[in-house]
């Protein structure tokens, strides 16, 4: 898959948006998407590094050529924490 430079500009601006939002009392804290919805630039920047992840990890796993040491799911959530193997609740 070809990188996509779109998302790599939005990262860029959330970053930009997360910085300007951490300067107390400053003009272009009007501007950020805080004041326009519910979300925040840190939400956005989660989203699209998420979006990049999938594009990357999923086409690898498509072709079959993950990563030797890539994370399989966890058959078992309970076995967080030590639920699961013994241990009390």
């Amino acid at each position: 898959m070809k990188r996509d430079l779109r998302i790599d500009l939005f990262r860029g601006l959330s970053l930009w948006w997360i910085y300007i939002n951490r300067i107390p009392e400053n003009y272009l804290n009007r501007f950020t998407p805080k004041n326009f919805g519910f979300s925040d630039a840190a939400e956005i920047l989660v989203f699209l590094s998420g979006l990049v992840s999938g594009c990357v990890y999923g086409d690898l796993l498509r072709r079959g050529a993950a990563p030797v040491n890539f994370p399989s799911a966890d058959p078992q959530p309970q076995s967080l924490n030590g639920a699961g193997r013994g241990a009390a609740p």
